[in-house]
């Protein structure tokens, strides 16, 4: 299941997507968003797509979201307004395992290809924080 990512007209961000008919049912899946074709984040959810896409609508700012949900949230809408294409793709877990091992999975295939490095906005999985990223860009 694939979303195509826009920004409405109060540029928040909100999907498009290639199969609606599951997407409010809850599931264990990974998910790849990327820019341009570029994977950026490889994350884990238990939630319905739907809203595992809603955390990034606007960055939860009436919730308590995590640091890194606020910032992959701001990243997203920077990519959609600068005029990227953005994706987000999940991949449902299958067998026993858990929506965090297949992450972890798919984290360490991403590594191999990549020189060690998991993609830009995995902060953790490289040893950063996004607070010290934030710092670094002002």
């Amino acid at each position: 299941m694939k979303a195509n990512l826009k920004l409405n007209p109060n540029k928040e961000v909100v999907p498009e997507w290639d199969n609606d008919k599951n997407v409010s049912r809850k599931i264990k899946a990974a998910y790849k968003i990327s820019v341009d074709g570029a994977v950026k984040k490889i994350g884990s959810t238990e939630q319905s797509p739907k809203q595992c896409v809603l955390a990034f609508k606007n960055g939860q700012k009436g919730g308590n979201p995590s640091v890194t949900t606020a910032n992959v949230s701001a990243e997203v809408q920077k990519a959609l307004l600068s005029g990227s294409e953005v994706i987000i793709e999940f991949i449902q877990v299958k067998d026993k395992k858990t929506p965090k091992d297949l992450r972890d999975k798919i984290i360490k295939e991403y590594k191999k290809e990549n020189n060690g490095m998991a993609p830009e906005w995995n902060k953790q999985s490289n040893k950063e924080k996004w607070r010290q990223h934030k710092e670094k860009e002002e």
